[in-house]
């Protein structure tokens, strides 16, 4: 029984050291998911901006039944190759500002 109570703080000592190791290493894991998750922030942010301004949604469901169907092909393809493109550059344009 002594030597079981004796041996309790070098049993703490390495289970904090093993602990702070694991955070460690989800912190290292973790950091990836930091520009994903950003993007679903922006993402939920924007949603939320567009409850509270329905006026946006009516203005684009308007637009959406002028525009023609072919032309609006052509605009959401080139929306697509603009988030694309701003994709690439925002990892850059990242660096630059720190």
């Amino acid at each position: 029984m002594a030597r079981r109570i004796n041996d309790l703080p070098l049993r703490r000592e390495m289970l904090v050291s093993r602990s702070a190791q694991q955070r460690a290493e989800i912190l290292a894991s973790s950091a990836s998911l930091g520009p994903p998750l950003q993007k679903i922030d922006h993402g939920v942010q924007f949603v939320k901006n567009l409850r509270h301004h329905p006026g946006w949604i009516a203005g684009l469901l308007i637009a959406g039944a002028l525009i023609r169907p072919r032309r609006m092909l052509a605009a959401v393809e080139a929306a697509r190759v603009a988030t694309r493109i701003f994709g690439m550059v925002e990892p850059i344009l990242n660096r630059l500002r720190r």
